[in-house]
């Protein structure tokens, strides 16, 4: 299976920040949308980094105001994933990486976000595929 299945049933619906919103402003838009990850882009689109909960979590005890900005704790040199990249690759990258959440490039531009929770159901849904058409070509008696 490819990223870009996932992302043709999920959507490619990203929400995105710039980098001089408010940690607050952050805050709210992932509350509001009610996701775990932000893609912060420039005015032009491109990536410059990921902020997650996790990344508020970490930096909220450093710093006592509500006027932190997003690019002073977001995570930058964000690993990407394309399209056409198989889904256990896109696997092993998050997990040797240790992210969350993907975003999903395609010809420069921001495609879609993928979460490790995607990349779960994704595997899951093709063993159980698999298991469904073994099942079937079992009790079809061709192996008799």
């Amino acid at each position: 299976m490819k990223v870009y299945e996932i992302l043709k049933e999920k959507g490619n619906k990203v929400h995105c920040i710039c980098p001089e919103a408010t940690v607050m402003d952050a805050v709210a838009l992932l509350c509001g949308c009610n996701v775990g990850s932000l893609v912060v882009t420039d005015g032009t689109g491109a990536v410059k980094g990921i902020v997650t909960e996790r990344d508020i979590l970490r930096n909220v005890a450093a710093y006592s105001n509500n006027r932190i900005k997003v690019e002073d704790i977001m995570s930058k040199g964000v690993v990407i994933g394309l399209p056409d990249d198989d889904i256990e690759n896109i696997m092993k990258v998050m997990t040797q990486k240790r992210v969350r959440h993907l975003p999903i490039m395609n010809k420069g531009k921001l495609a879609g976000l993928i979460s490790i929770g995607d990349v779960l159901k994704s595997l899951q849904d093709e063993k159980d595929a698999k298991i469904r058409y073994l099942e079937n070509y079992i009790s079809s008696g061709y192996l008799a």
